[in-house]
């Protein structure tokens, strides 16, 4: 959708430019995303019988240092976001990509603890706030979307992104929270 609205407003011209940062990232996406899935039936299992206290934490301690495993990762590309860029896609790329791969980067950290309380809601049985959460994020990211790309270009979307996805974070955090407080009440 960023993308579809970006070249509308930019043109062809400047897609690229945010395109391939976003490609990168998105690709990243894949380490924390399968990490989820992956623990999301131990968590479940946990919720489900009520399983001892011991089991839920091992989970969460599972999530937690696969992530901090993906910050090197994330460190490395920062670091080297020019060279990277410049290999990928050449060194005329790698001027305004560098900065949006950086400023996305920051919000991929958000994104893979995310992660964490998605799958804590989606073993809880609670799929309902998830959406809720994104139904509630959609119109005003279209809405910024839109006003960030016609004032601010590709760099403004570039931070839009990762704002929304701090935004998200926060809330799917919270939203677990609250699913633990109800296990707990009973």
């Amino acid at each position: 959708m960023d993308r579809f609205i970006l070249s509308h407003i930019q043109g062809a011209s400047k897609i690229s430019f945010y395109t391939v940062p976003n490609e990168l990232v998105t690709r990243l996406g894949i380490v924390p995303g399968s990490l989820g899935k992956a623990v999301f039936p131990k968590l479940s299992h946990a919720r489900n019988f009520t399983a001892s206290y011991a089991e839920q934490k091992k989970a969460y301690i599972l999530m937690t240092l696969a992530y901090v495993i993906v910050m090197p990762l994330v460190l490395f590309v920062y670091y080297y976001a020019k060279f990277i860029l410049t290999l990928w896609m050449g060194a005329e790329y790698a001027g305004i990509s560098v900065e949006i791969l950086r400023i996305m980067l920051i919000g991929y950290i958000f994104n893979c603890y995310s992660q964490i309380s998605f799958a804590n809601i989606q073993a809880f049985g609670k799929a309902k706030y998830t959406a809720y959460i994104h139904m509630m994020e959609f119109i005003p990211y279209l809405i910024m979307l839109y006003i960030i790309s016609k004032e601010y270009g590709v760099i403004g979307v570039a931070w839009l992104w990762t704002i929304r996805v701090i935004i998200d974070f926060l809330m799917l955090l919270y939203m677990s929270y609250r699913c633990n407080n109800l296990m707990k009440k009973g």
